[in-house]
């Protein structure tokens, strides 16, 4: 697999005055552009592609491509010398106006090719945007799948076999290693580094460096290295030049940035630090000047690009903290990093810095960081300088055990933490912190409460014992906090040593993957249960606790059809079931002993509702009205005395006044049409003491509503309407009556 930078990609927008017939199955045709002596003829594309197929049969290129179920696919345009590449435009060109129906992918480097390149031809031009991580695991997949290909050249079928087991393996543990890690998982964002971890992952058979800066360093061993040498492409650019000499080159453009405190650069300055840079490289200032070699850098190196007009950044920032911290360390400016250690843009080339480091300036940057955190009277920055000394000690190999155990002692003063700024610090430590943290039994409700959010947040198996100091705490807070974060550390591990030991009364669990759900019967029962996964009504009667939980929330569930489990919970006074479009039936509420309900509407009709009308002590009811929902009441139900509403559509409460029991109304609607909809005069609820309206679309009807509830004594309007807020000065008629006007953005 070729590691690539990320491209502009081009491809052609409907052609104009031509008839659009692409077939249902299209044949990709990859095209290398960088071994081509000439432009290949039509015929020859399928040769030039290297198709692992049989001989196709005569004339099989020409007819896929005239039926308009060819995609074609240039890789590489930047990889053609420039002096060719207009022949490879034309080429194109023409080859598009004798084929009119094919689909086109072209990618190129920026900058390899002027703006707009292949406008003439009517191609968009696109940019490659950062992975996402589900993006980085396809591509993972991806990449080993297509190096599993390469065994199916073997004649030994035995070695064919070994090596897709180990390419399977490798796959995996990678995976693996990208959740773990954020630090690798952020360097893969782009398909270049992410081809580039793959490709070190395996050639070190599954070692990946553990440290920031040898993974850097390895990276940029691979892609500064002989990268274009072994792809058999010669020098584009006319430029030739080693890895050291990258490096230098990009380490004067690095500490630019850095010390101007910038992101980017213009032309005219980086041609000026490669100009600077050239004098101590004699080699590659004979082969061309300061912007011959910045072209050269631009397009070859794969570490920096032109994203903008006249706007020169790395492809990463850690890259050009790394080639800063470098270049820094190699000048002797250790005083100069400590002087801008507080600033937060240097904080990443302070780390980095230290993998160039000898152990005695490890010593001398992480005691003078000490020093000046001691020194500072703000208790944020002395905060922030103590973490970094501890992670500029972190990552070294060789420590000093009296520099460290000072750190360490430095590093208690800020424990318990004082506020969420010092937590998030501390969590930058991970699993260093944890041996530093105070007993719960020495501390206050408010302290505890906090060690145990940074235990929670650190999380993983490390801090599992930790969690379990924490749980026994009498402080419902803090064994909320526990509770609660069962997503932060292994599945099974957390429920055995942890959650199956504590009390959970006035707690709630949340089940947010099939293992949890598994898992619930064998801890003490929650007070509230969240469930946020597909699973059926018998799956959830089967594992849902059948006692003590009073709260059961389900959410998001695709396959849940009907709530038969709930009879079998015979503890649960209050139920929420949202977002699950299948719910179809509600006969398993008639009967329970459910005070608190709330449901998502969807397509239920009066029919399914009716249920509701049958649960004997329901006292509060939410319904949110979909946009296919009918918006009616259900039948009036004799106890409710607190209903929510929720709809983007209008309203039919001509029912209202058969709510006898109803003493709380909230209703969130774009207007108030629902006043006049009463039969055969307007609605009218005077049992309603207390009601809330949240408006989007206008204000209109509110003056009515004191003919609708004629002895209403609170009023709460929250409006989403731009303009005036509402004006309620009609309503003073009403005695004793309460008003509020807020504006939400939300």
């Amino acid at each position: 697999m070729v590691a690539r930078r990320p491209r502009r990609l081009r491809h052609p927008g409907p052609r104009a005055g031509r008839p659009q017939r692409p077939g249902p199955v299209r044949r990709p045709l990859t095209d290398p552009a960088r071994p081509w002596t000439r432009p290949p003829s039509p015929t020859a594309l399928h040769s030039v592609a290297q198709i692992l197929t049989d001989d196709p049969p005569p004339g099989w290129a020409r007819r896929v491509l005239s039926a308009g179920r060819a995609l074609l696919l240039i890789d590489g345009v930047d990889e053609i010398p420039p002096g060719e590449r207009e022949e490879a435009r034309r080429w194109l060109g023409e080859l598009l106006d004798l084929y009119p129906h094919i689909h086109c992918l072209a990618t190129v480097r920026p900058l390899a090719v002027e703006d707009d390149w292949l406008r003439s031809e009517e191609f968009e031009e696109l940019q490659l945007l950062p992975m996402r991580d589900k993006d980085i695991e396809a591509f993972v997949t991806a990449w080993h799948r297509a190096a599993r290909l390469e065994c199916d050249r073997y004649a030994d079928q035995h070695r064919a076999a070994a090596e897709r087991a180990e390419l399977d393996g490798l796959e995996a543990e990678l995976k693996e290693r990208l959740r773990q890690n954020t630090a690798l998982r952020t360097l893969a964002r782009t398909p270049l580094l992410c081809a580039v971890i793959c490709a070190l992952h395996r050639r070190r058979g599954g070692l990946l460096p553990d440290t920031r800066w040898e993974l850097y360093r390895a990276t940029l061993a691979m892609l500064l290295g002989n990268r274009d040498a072994q792809r058999r492409i010669g020098s584009p650019e006319g430029i030739t030049m080693g890895f050291e000499e990258h490096q230098e080159l990009l380490q004067c453009l690095a500490v630019w940035l850095v010390r101007a405190g910038r992101a980017q650069l213009s032309r005219a300055d980086a041609e000026q630090q490669i100009e600077v840079a050239l004098r101590r490289l004699p080699k590659v200032r004979e082969q061309g000047s300061a912007a011959t070699v910045l072209r050269h850098l631009l397009n070859r190196s794969g570490l920096i690009q032109e994203r903008a007009d006249d706007e020169i950044q790395f492809i990463h920032r850690t890259f050009q903290d790394y080639l800063a911290a470098r270049a820094l360390i190699e000048g002797g400016s250790l005083l100069e990093l400590l002087q801008n250690a507080p600033n937060e843009q240097w904080r990443d080339t302070v780390l980095l810095a230290v993998g160039h480091c000898r152990p005695h300036e490890v010593r001398r940057l992480v005691e003078g960081l000490l020093a000046d955190g001691a020194a500072s009277s703000y208790g944020g920055r002395r905060a922030d300088l103590y973490v970094l000394a501890a992670r500029c000690l972190l990552n070294t190999v060789v420590v000093d055990e009296t520099v460290g155990e000072r750190v360490a002692d430095r590093i208690r003063t800020l424990l318990p933490p004082r506020d969420s700024g010092h937590t998030d610090a501390l969590v930058s430590l991970e699993d260093y912190v944890l041996p530093l943290l105070p007993e719960p039994s020495g501390l206050g409700v408010r302290d505890a409460e906090e060690v145990a959010e940074l235990i929670c947040m650190v999380g993983g198996s490390s801090a599992i014992p930790y969690a379990k100091r924490f749980s026994l705490h009498e402080s419902v807070h803090v064994r909320s906090t526990i509770a609660a974060s069962w997503f932060q550390f292994p599945t099974e591990r957390y429920a055995r040593e942890v959650l199956a030991g504590m009390s959970l009364t006035g707690l709630a669990i949340s089940v947010s993957t099939p293992d949890r759900l598994r898992l619930l019967p064998g801890l003490p029962s929650p007070s509230a249960v969240d469930v946020s996964i597909d699973a059926s009504s018998s799956q959830l009667g089967e594992y849902l606790p059948t006692a003590g939980c009073e709260e059961l929330n389900v959410y998001g569930n695709a396959v849940l059809r009907d709530v038969s489990f709930l009879p079998g919970l015979t503890d649960v006074r209050s139920l929420s079931v949202t977002k699950c479009p299948a719910l179809e039936d509600l006969s398993g509420l008639v009967n329970t002993p459910l005070t608190a309900l709330e449901l998502d509407v969807g397509t239920l009709g009066e029919e399914e509702l009716d249920a509701v009308h049958r649960i004997p002590y329901l006292r509060s009811l939410t319904l949110t009205y979909g946009s296919s929902s009918p918006g009616r009441l259900p039948a009036a139900h004799p106890g409710v005395s607190y209903l929510r509403l929720d709809s983007r559509q209008p309203l039919d409460l001509s029912s209202l006044d058969a709510w006898f029991s109803l003493r709380e109304l909230d209703v969130t609607v774009d207007s108030c049409d629902w006043l006049t909809l009463g039969s055969p005069g307007p609605v009218r609820a005077p049992q309603v003491a207390s009601l809330t309206l949240r408006l989007s679309a206008d204000h209109a009807g509110l003056a009515r509503l004191g003919e609708v509830f004629p002895f209403l004594a609170t009023l709460v309007v929250f409006t989403h309407v731009p303009g005036p807020l509402p004006d309620l000065t009609p309503l003073r008629t009403l005695p004793g009556l309460r008003t509020s006007v807020a504006r939400r953005a939300d």
